[in-house]
């Protein structure tokens, strides 16, 4: 990914621990932006204490399921006992609502993405 980002943005969805948002980060060309989606809680504050760790400012986190609609998405963030699943989280017919929100609405049309990587 860090190859083929080039002068364009990068929009991931499902970032877990955001362990190599790091990266990412550093590879981008100047003024470049990665874009972060990620609806389990649990791992949207683990992701999030990993940016801040880089103490870069081209990573923007969204918690929230990237979708083709926006509004809320019935997504499984907790297992029978309460526990989060981690990378295991999945869209589902069973309560536990998130929000989602569209690519092409957050990611402004004028800006180039050259990434679009979903987590699945």
């Amino acid at each position: 990914m860090r190859a083929r980002a080039g002068d364009g943005d990068i929009i991931h969805a499902g970032a877990f621990l955001g362990d190599f948002l790091p990266a990412l980060s550093f590879a981008m060309a100047q003024g470049r932006r990665v874009r972060v989606f990620e609806p389990n809680p649990g791992s949207f504050d683990a992701a999030r204490r990993t940016v801040a760790l880089t103490g870069r400012g081209n990573v923007t986190l969204t918690n929230a399921a990237l979708s083709n609609r926006e509004g809320p998405l019935l997504f499984r963030t907790r297992d029978g006992e309460g526990q989060s699943p981690g990378g295991l989280s999945r869209v589902t017919e069973d309560p536990g609502e998130v929000q989602a929100v569209m690519p092409d609405v957050v990611a402004p049309l004028s800006r180039r993405v050259t990434i679009l990587r979903f987590d699945g």
